[in-house]
């Protein structure tokens, strides 16, 4: 063996400052290299394990917002439905009212227009008979003439 170290020219003090040099070095590159690579390494990790978890919740928090949102929309729908419900019937009560009015009103109007008729009959029928007597006495005249005439004659 030393005849081997002879023939590579391997300076064992050479070699053991080199070894010892070695240690030291992956020491100070352990030290100031491995580790801070090391926490950085943990700290994307541990950042990443939180974005996933904050993923996760926000992607629950949004299911939970889209079924919210679909009962308030359930809700809203509900809601419209009955008061479109209540209007309509507002205006049937409203449309009966109306027509019971102008039903009471017909029935004023038509009660005018009859006692209006009546009197307007009764004014008629006294001009006629008025009219009926002035002929009867015209008539009666033109007879007495006619029969005085004949008198004469």
């Amino acid at each position: 063996m030393s005849e081997i170290i002879s023939v590579f020219g391997i300076n064992w003090k050479l070699l053991i400052i080199q070894i010892v040099n070695f240690g030291v070095l992956l020491l100070l590159l352990r030290h100031f290299l491995y580790k801070p690579l090391l926490r950085i390494i943990e700290e994307r990790r541990r950042k990443i394990a939180e974005g996933l978890t904050d993923a996760a919740e926000a992607k629950n928090a949004l299911l939970k917002l889209d079924l919210e949102k679909a009962a308030h929309e359930k809700y809203l729908l509900e809601e419209s439905d009955r008061v479109v419900k209540d209007a309509r019937e507002k205006a049937r009560e409203e449309e009966k009212e109306i027509l019971r009015k102008a039903e009471e009103k017909r029935a004023l109007i038509l009660k005018d227009a009859e006692r209006e008729g009546a009197g307007e009959k009764e004014k008629i029928l006294s001009g006629a008979k008025e009219e009926i007597v002035r002929m009867a006495v015209l008539a009666a005249e033109k007879i007495l003439k006619n029969q005085d005439q004949s008198v004469r004659n």
